[in-house]
């Protein structure tokens, strides 16, 4: 008999678990991007490496987050890479959709020339002179993949660092 073994689905408040080569990471689903082009599920990455898996999601959870990124984590769980190992409360601040930056880039500089913000919902952005300084806390608008999410962990790298 040939059985199929599922991978579990990914609800709203479940914490994943993250293998870094310097300790396990975690990142809990707040928010899926649906319409087109959709984005898909949105990721908030927990505060901290820790050298011990974590149990206690509800107290991560409620820490202020590093960041929140687009990531294909439904793939990254059917293969292994990535664990759903909790699920805890979305803090009241990560239940809305945030609003993120994005740029063009300097071809002769390869520093971004143009920010512009978009509010996760619509298909528009608008531009924006200089980014205020809340506005470079803001998430990035990019898919990135489960090996760009673990090498930023491992940096301790922000939004910020790319303004």
């Amino acid at each position: 008999m040939n059985r199929t073994v599922r991978s579990p689905r990914l609800q709203l408040g479940d914490v994943v678990e993250i293998k870094t080569s310097k300790g396990y990471a975690y990142a809990q689903f707040v928010n899926e991007h649906k319409k087109p082009p959709c984005y898909g599920k949105l990721m908030r990455i927990l505060p901290g490496i820790f050298s011990k898996r974590q149990t206690d999601f509800d107290f991560l959870a409620a820490q202020e987050s590093s960041y929140c990124c687009f990531w294909w984590v439904d793939a990254a769980i059917r293969d292994g890479t990535v664990k759903i190992v909790g699920r805890a409360v979305i803090p009241k601040d990560h239940r809305k959709m945030p609003l993120f930056k994005w740029g063009i880039r300097n071809l002769k500089t390869t520093r971004i020339s143009r920010w512009n913000v978009w509010d996760g919902r619509t298909r528009s952005s608008r531009p924006v002179r200089r980014l205020t300084k809340e506005q470079r806390q803001y998430p990035l608008k990019e898919i990135v993949p489960i090996d760009v999410v673990v090498e930023r962990i491992e940096q301790g790298w922000t939004p910020a660092d790319e303004c």
